[in-house]
């Protein structure tokens, strides 16, 4: 399959039944819609990396980026002149939720979830509307596509860790979250002595252990390469989401 292939107009997709990829984003009316192409495929990977068998993107109507700015001077007409200072209240462009009600307290992290995100429209719009025309395919696509990759990274994570407040990180995942610069704030940092051997007892003990006593089969929870929760799936997440767009601008016939 080409790349181009892979791509689908936003105007088509609403109307396509994905076995994982629901997408339910109301553009406005003036927006290129047909020009406006979303990567299924990648976004299709990422959802099965971040653990999710279905991933719904849709959008709503939120707050928009406040900018107030401070009076200057008085002249002699008696009106004030503006200047550069002031104060900016940024809005989010997405919230996620992700549903892991059926995990248990040993496979937390580890059961297949359903994620959604929702695009906030009104502030894309008004992002698009400041740097360049409403039927702007190319805007359209960069300020969607700045929205959605943070957005399922954050579902992502959400999908992998579950309900935990705590994860232990092997060093081995410790030096390559570091090297990529990648976040766990609020994570409990445990360094194991032995990874090897906590590795070989995790997945081919315990595992297998609850996956027995809950009657699952091995393919129904999410695959890993470390102890623990899978967190390697979470960095291939961060790393891919961030080489290539998930949506792109339709390019113009010569």
């Amino acid at each position: 399959m080409s790349k181009e292939s892979a791509y689908i107009s936003a105007s088509e997709l609403g109307e396509i039944e994905h076995p994982r990829i629901v997408w339910r984003v109301a553009l406005p009316d003036y927006a290129p819609a047909e020009n406006i192409l979303v990567n299924v495929d990648r976004l299709n990977r990422l959802a099965w990396l971040g653990g999710m068998e279905s991933l719904r993107v849709s959008s709503y109507s939120g707050d928009t980026t406040q900018v107030s700015a401070e009076a200057g001077d008085i002249n002699e007409q008696g009106a004030a002149t503006a200047i550069m200072k002031g104060s900016v209240t940024k809005a989010k462009t997405y919230k996620t939720a992700v549903d892991n009600s059926s995990e248990g307290f040993l496979t937390s992290g580890l059961a297949w979830t359903k994620g959604k995100v929702q695009l906030n429209i009104t502030e894309i719009d008004e992002k698009v509307l400041r740097k360049s025309n409403l039927r702007d395919p190319k805007e359209w696509s960069r300020q969607l596509d700045k929205a959605l990759r943070p957005a399922v990274r954050e579902s992502s994570w959400h999908s992998l860790t579950g309900k935990a407040s705590n994860i232990t990180l092997t060093p081995f995942l410790l030096a390559l979250f570091s090297a990529a610069n990648l976040p766990f704030d609020g994570l409990s940092i445990g360094l194991l002595k032995d990874d090897l051997t906590a590795l070989a007892v995790y997945n081919l003990i315990v595992l297998p252990g609850v996956d027995k006593l809950q009657g699952r089969e091995l393919s129904e929870r999410k695959q890993t390469l470390i102890p623990g929760y899978p967190l390697d799936r979470y960095l291939a997440v961060n790393v891919l989401s961030r080489t290539s767009p998930l949506i792109k601008a339709k390019k113009a016939k010569v």
